[in-house]
């Protein structure tokens, strides 16, 4: 019986060997097959804060676990990393002038592979001007 169990043993080991490295993605020229979509930028206004909220979604059919990162400028040259390592799809910014038209972009990021969405514009406009309305 003991012989049985070690042959047994050894299959399943066997198995479990094939089953992780035919899983392995260490390959870096692999594409993150996920759609990113950009959503309309919040205005957000809580007693005396204020804030914008940028958010996100995304599509995937493999994955769930992602990181994502906020980059804005004020031209679709210059975006820097606003916020980094984010583990919610949205993102509030307190800091942004009136005026001054915003371009924002969304990386994701899994295993290492990461992968941009296009750039959106946003221009903060004075809540207070009622020639807007």
């Amino acid at each position: 019986m003991k012989n049985h169990w070690t042959i047994i043993s050894k299959y399943m080991l066997l198995i479990l060997m094939v089953c992780n490295f035919s899983s392995c993605d260490n390959d870096d020229t692999k594409e993150l097959e996920v759609e990113i979509i950009l959503n309309k930028v919040s205005y957000l206004e809580f007693y005396d804060s204020e804030r914008y909220q940028f958010s996100w979604d995304v599509e995937s059919e493999e994955h769930h676990d992602f990181k994502y990162s906020l980059l804005l400028g004020t031209t679709g040259d210059n975006l820097e990393v606003k916020a980094k390592n984010l583990e919610q799809k949205y993102y509030d910014v307190k800091e942004l002038e009136v005026g001054t038209t915003y371009y924002w972009q969304v990386e994701v990021i899994h295993r290492g592979i990461t992968k941009k969405s296009h750039i959106s514009v946003y221009k903060v406009y004075d809540v207070n001007d009622n020639s807007l309305r």
